[in-house]
């Protein structure tokens, strides 16, 4: 119900902000620095105060090169407190890398909240380009959401319920599992309406560390993790036709997917490994706050 989706929209914009507005608060009171983490839903959506935030703070940290180019162009008087830090993952956690299934038809998933910035209604439409296109694919879709309902009945008015599976929102360990029964991953970001976008989506991480092919949008941090060529492909946010080319491109040629996969993992492994990135983490804090 609507109230509801708002009560929810509330609470991310009080959990997503106010840890900030607090520091920036308590140093005003005790004249203690502070430093603030900031992302893609407190830059580009949610703006409460982000110049007061910003001038006071002795660093400004965020995930991606993307979200630093803009708080630098931003702020031009604070650009050198801002330092990109990517987020890490545990390759340990994730186990042993398995090859692909050996299908006939190639297998995609997708994962993601079922809300506007993520475009999986852009995603159902290329999968029902490649049914006409007589395509052998599968799609599996996790998540749910406010968009689940829409994205739902777009999958029955296309007639894609034997192509395209909806099973809703799971745990990560069944995330992985429908990793490894895949061929490749599809993020089709898009900017919201309301200015919300995607950063890197830990999913494209987890994916590419399991070697997997990645195809994604040309939005946001999303190319800094998808190198066109080298760890998947790129197309333009919002076309469901260069999406089921990029699908169809890759599923016809399991070989550079593969290739792909394992450069993504090498990629991974040198800029977004967990312990590396903490350790970098704390020595930055150690040093821009004396």
């Amino acid at each position: 119900p609507p109230r509801d989706s708002i009560r929810r929209q509330r609470q991310m914009c009080i959990r997503d902000s106010y840890q900030a507005e607090l520091a920036m608060g308590l140093s005003r009171l005790t004249g203690i620095p502070y430093g603030i983490t900031l992302h893609a839903y407190g830059i580009w959506k949610d703006r409460s105060a982000l110049g007061e935030k910003v001038a006071g703070a002795r660093v400004v940290l965020t995930c991606t090169e993307h979200n630093a180019e803009h708080l630098r162009k931003t702020f031009p008087d604070h650009a050198g407190k801002v330092r990109v830090l990517y987020h890490g993952l545990d390759l340990g956690r994730l186990g042993p890398v398995t090859s692909p299934p050996p299908t006939r038809e190639t297998r995609w998933l997708a994962v993601g909240r079922f809300v506007p910035k993520k475009g999986f209604l852009h995603l159902v439409e290329a999968a029902g380009l490649l049914r006409d296109r007589r395509v052998p694919f599968e799609l599996t879709i996790l998540g749910s959401g406010a968009e689940g309902r829409a994205v739902r009945r777009r999958v029955r008015d296309l007639g894609l319920e034997r192509r395209v599976q909806l099973p809703g929102a799971v745990p990560n360990a069944h995330v992985l599992r429908a990793l490894r029964a895949s061929h490749g991953l599809v993020m089709p970001s898009v900017q919201a309406p309301s200015g919300d976008v995607d950063g890197i989506p830990n999913v494209i991480l987890e994916a590419m560390a399991m070697e997997r092919a990645v195809v994604g949008t040309a939005v946001s941090g999303l190319p800094e993790a998808i190198r066109p060529a080298e760890t998947g492909v790129l197309v333009p946010p919002g076309d469901p036709a260069a999406l089921a080319d990029a699908m169809e491109g890759l599923g016809s040629d399991r070989a550079g997917a593969a290739a792909m996969g394992r450069r993504g993992r090498q990629l991974v492994a040198e800029l977004f490994d967990l312990r590396r990135n903490t350790r970098d983490q704390v020595k930055l804090l150690l040093e821009v706050m004396g």
